[in-house]
This record gives C-alpha cells, sequence and structure tokens, in this order.
C-alpha cells in the first residue's frame, strides 16, 4: 500500500506534485482512438459557426425531403 503524504495547499511542494502528477498521467496514456472527436466542436473551434452549415439546416426544416413530405402533396389535391 502506499505511503501518501500530508501536502500544504499552495506551497510549493503541493505544486512540484502536481506538476509531476500531470506529467505522469501524459505519459503513461496510452494512445486513444483518434476519431472519437465530436465534428461539432471541431468546426466550432476551428472557424466558429459555418453559415454554409446553419443554411444547410435551415434549409432542411423549411424544406424536408424524407418523412412525412414525401407524400404530402397527395394528401391535399
Amino acid at each position: 500500500m502506499p505511503i501518501r503524504f500530508m501536502v500544504r495547499k499552495g506551497g510549493r511542494l503541493e505544486r512540484l506534485h502536481k506538476r509531476t502528477l500531470y506529467e505522469w498521467r501524459n505519459a503513461q496514456r496510452k494512445p486513444r482512438h483518434r476519431h472519437h472527436r465530436h465534428k461539432r466542436r471541431r468546426h466550432e473551434r476551428d472557424g466558429g459557426m459555418r453559415i454554409e452549415h446553419i443554411l444547410a439546416q435551415m434549409d432542411s426544416y423549411v424544406r424536408p425531403r424524407f418523412g412525412r413530405s414525401a407524400g404530402f402533396a397527395q394528401m391535399f389535391p
């Protein structure tokens, strides 16, 4: 069982402890799947919300291509 020491908050030892813990954690990390990132977040980060994306969403909302609207014109002649 590892021995734990009391570290005073705000001290030099605590800062060193946090830094070494961070470095150890990054060194021990196994390479995960790289394609797990959300595309939406990546697009928002690299250039804000794209206007083409917003227009495509609005277009699909106003004129839905599938579902109920496929036979909607035949219901009201």
